[in-house]
Parts: C-alpha cells; structure tokens; sequence
C-alpha cells in the first residue's frame, strides 16, 4: 500500500470560557480549511511546505494526514 502525506491549517477559536478561564480549550473550524499542501510520499516534506506558510488568521490548527492508497 502505498502512503501519501499531507498538512491542514484549521481557523480555530477559543472554546467556552467563564471569569476569563478557558473551559472547553480549542475549538477546530474543520469546515474553515486555511491551507492545505500538495500530497507528498515523505511527511517531512509536506511539514516543510507548511513550515513557509503563515497563516492570516490569528488561531489556527495544524494536523498533519496520512493518506493510504
């Protein structure tokens, strides 16, 4: 089987919050894709293609995929 790999860049947000604390932590916008790179057969270099992006959006998460053939 062969193995592709990929990065996501997600807009993000803060979950629920209360007296300023953070409840619930991150909140992924999988439907708000910022970045996604071309599929490549060695994850380094698809973490290489994510390291020269720099997102716009001020939260975001990124996820790096494996993709199996």
């Amino acid at each position: 089987m062969a193995k592709t790999y990929q990065t996501y860049l997600y807009g993000a947000s803060f979950g629920t919050e209360e007296n300023g604390r953070i409840i619930d932590g991150w909140q992924v916008d999988r439907n708000n894709i910022l970045f996604h790179s071309t599929e490549y057969e060695n994850p380094a270099d698809a973490m290489q293609e994510l390291r020269f992006h720099e997102p716009s959006h001020p939260n975001w998460f990124a996820t790096l995929v494996e993709w199996t053939n």
